[in-house]
C-alpha cells in the first residue's frame, strides 16, 4: 500500500462521516456545559488552530486560521444557552454565554510562584497556601449541600465573599497581585461550578481531549493540505465521540458507511 493510497483512504472515509460530524455539532449545541481549549496546529508550513469542543456526549475538533472568539460564537451560535468551560485566555471573555474559569489553571500560576529560585518570600508562599485551602474547601463544603438549592446558593454568596476578600488583601508581590487581578475579574466565573452542577471546576476535559492531536502533531508536524486538516479532525470527533459513549469504532462505523 502506498503513502497516496492511504491518503486517500483517509479522505473516502472522512467524506463518509461527513453527515456524522455534523450531528454531533448539532447535539453539541444543546449541551449545558461545553469545555473549549486550542493547540496551534500548521498546515503546509502556515500556523492554524485545532480547537475542542467537549461535553459528557461528545466531543468536536475543528480547525480554523483564527484563534479569536469569532470560532467558538459561531460553532456554539446565538441560541446556545449552556456554560462554556475554558482557561483565561481572553478569546473566550467577549463571549455572552454564561462562563465557567478552570481552577487548574489558577492554582497551577499559584504553585509557580513558589518555585524555582530565589528562595520564594513568606508572601508567596501565603498566597500559594491560602488560595489552595479555600479551593479545597469549596470541594468539601459543595459536597455537603448538594441538592438543597438554598443551602448552595448560600455556600455561593459565602465563598464569593471569601474570595473576593482573600483577592483584594494587601498583597505586595507583583506576581501576586497580578493573580489577585484575574481572580477579581473572574470572580463569579470562577465560582459558577458552585451554583450550576453541570459545570466543573476545571477545563482539563479539554486539555486531556487535546492530548491525542499534540501527539499526532509531534510526529507529523501537523498536516500538508487543509483538507488532511480537516479531515483529521473530522475523524478524530468521530472516533473520539464513539469512545465516549462506549461504541466500538469498527462495529459503528461499519454499520455506518453500510
Amino acid at each position: 500500500v502506498s503513502k497516496g493510497q492511504l491518503s486517500n483512504i483517509v479522505a473516502e472515509v472522512a467524506d463518509l462521516f461527513g453527515p456524522a460530524y455534523r450531528r454531533l455539532l448539532t447535539v453539541l449545541r444543546q449541551q449545558t456545559a461545553v469545555h473549549v481549549d486550542e493547540t496551534g496546529w500548521r498546515v503546509n508550513g502556515n500556523n492554524h488552530w485545532l480547537w475542542v469542543f467537549i461535553s459528557d456526549v461528545v466531543t468536536l475538533y475543528v480547525l480554523s486560521h483564527s484563534r479569536g472568539s469569532k470560532v467558538p460564537r459561531a460553532l456554539l451560535g446565538m441560541e446556545f444557552d449552556g456554560s462554556v468551560i475554558s482557561d483565561f485566555y481572553s478569546a473566550y471573555s467577549p463571549l455572552e454565554y454564561n462562563k465557567g474559569k478552570c481552577w487548574a489553571h489558577l492554582l497551577r500560576d499559584a504553585h509557580k510562584l513558589v518555585e524555582g529560585k530565589p528562595p520564594p518570600t513568606p508572601e508567596r508562599h501565603a498566597f500559594k497556601q491560602g488560595l489552595h485551602h479555600l479551593f479545597l474547601e469549596m470541594g468539601l463544603a459543595l459536597e455537603q449541600v448538594t441538592g438543597d438549592e438554598a443551602a448552595g446558593e448560600a455556600l455561593y454568596q459565602e465563598m464569593r465573599a471569601r474570595l473576593q476578600a482573600f483577592a483584594q488583601r494587601a498583597w505586595q508581590d507583583a506576581d501576586c497581585c497580578r493573580l489577585t487581578e484575574r481572580i477579581l475579574k473572574h470572580l463569579d466565573e470562577l465560582l459558577l461550578w458552585l451554583r450550576n452542577p453541570a459545570v466543573a471546576a476545571t477545563n482539563n476535559a479539554a486539555e486531556r481531549a487535546l492530548r491525542p492531536a499534540v501527539i499526532t502533531r509531534k510526529t507529523s508536524f501537523g498536516s500538508h493540505s487543509k483538507k488532511g486538516a480537516l479531515d483529521f479532525a473530522r475523524l478524530l470527533s468521530v472516533i473520539r465521540t464513539w469512545e465516549q459513549q462506549g461504541q466500538d469504532f469498527f462495529s459503528t462505523a461499519f454499520g455506518l458507511l453500510s
